[in-house]
C-alpha cells in the first residue's frame, strides 16, 4: 500500500465488513438474544422475589409451627380482601402478618 488512503488496510479495525458476520447470522443472534434475555429475566425475577419483608413472615410461620401452632398463608388480590381477612383472623384471636403489597 503505497500512497493509499488506508481504506484497504488489512488490520481488522479499519475493515468495512466488520458487522456482516452478525448481519448474516440473524438466527444465531436471535437465539442468543432469547437465551440471554431469558436468563436476565429469571435473574431479575429472583432478585425481586428476595424481598426482606418475606423473611420476617416466613420466620414467624416457622416459629409457630415449631411451637405446635398452625399457620395459614392467604394470597389476596386487593387491599379490601386483605383487611377482611385480617379482621376475621383477629376475631378468632389469631395473629395476622402482612407484606408490603397488600
Amino acid at each position: 500500500m503505497t500512497g493509499g488512503t488506508g481504506r484497504h488496510c488489512r488490520c481488522g479495525y479499519f475493515r468495512r465488513d466488520v458487522g456482516t458476520g452478525l448481519v448474516n447470522a440473524t438466527k444465531a443472534v436471535a437465539f442468543a438474544s432469547v437465551v440471554f434475555g431469558t436468563f436476565a429475566g429469571l435473574f431479575l425475577d429472583g432478585l425481586v422475589s428476595l424481598r426482606p419483608d418475606h423473611d420476617i413472615d416466613i420466620n414467624r410461620m416457622f416459629e409457630a409451627l415449631k411451637e405446635g401452632r398452625c399457620a395459614v398463608v392467604v394470597h389476596v388480590r386487593s387491599h379490601q380482601q386483605s383487611e377482611s381477612t385480617r379482621q376475621e383472623l383477629e376475631a378468632m384471636d389469631a395473629g395476622a402478618v402482612s407484606t408490603l403489597l397488600c
